[in-house]
């Protein structure tokens, strides 16, 4: 295993290529016995993700080992997780990728959810499709949102396909 500095905190934490960070020094800034942080979940609208807390900044495991061990994030890429599973957080499993090109590894894993399929949604198909058939009808968007219990935003976006666009 081998361990490099942390970007930003370089003599205080370490991260190894296999996604474990450790701190080199106590509360107040002496060096110590490097110690293994305690690692938690991390909510982010597409899911959770392993972080630690350097400095009372919580920090996103897979960042730090890609910073760390392939170089600053380019502008507009994101870390991609190659097997989908974020709990592995090593260096084989990390690449750069734009956001598009994330979508289309979630998709080609079958991991993509949109429409139905995804657990945060309120509306099936029929029910999409009625919201167009009654917007050509001269219902407001808010009569909409009050019969499908959706926000009127919700009942625009689905009218204008910027929302449930597959169907």
């Amino acid at each position: 295993m081998e361990w490099r500095p942390v970007v930003g905190f370089e003599g205080a934490y370490e991260v190894s290529d296999a996604g474990t960070v450790r701190s080199l020094t106590c509360a107040t800034g002496l060096r110590r016995r490097p110690r293994v942080l305690q690692s938690f979940l991390r909510g982010t609208r597409g899911g959770a993700y392993w972080a630690v807390t350097l400095r009372r900044v919580p920090k996103y495991i897979h960042c730090l080992v890609a910073e760390s061990f392939i170089g600053p994030r380019p502008f507009g890429m994101q870390v991609n997780h190659k097997d989908t599973n974020r709990s592995n957080n090593a260096l084989t499993n990390l690449e750069y990728v734009t956001p598009a090109g994330n979508v289309e590894h979630a998709k080609r894993w079958g991991r993509y959810l949109k429409g139905e399929s995804s657990p945060a949604a309120k509306l099936n198909e029929l029910e999409v499709r009625a919201i167009r058939a009654l917007r050509t009808c001269d219902w407001t968007y808010k009569m909409l949102a009050q019969s499908f219990d959706v926000s009127a935003w919700t009942a625009s976006a689905i009218c204008r396909k910027r929302m449930w666009a597959h169907v």
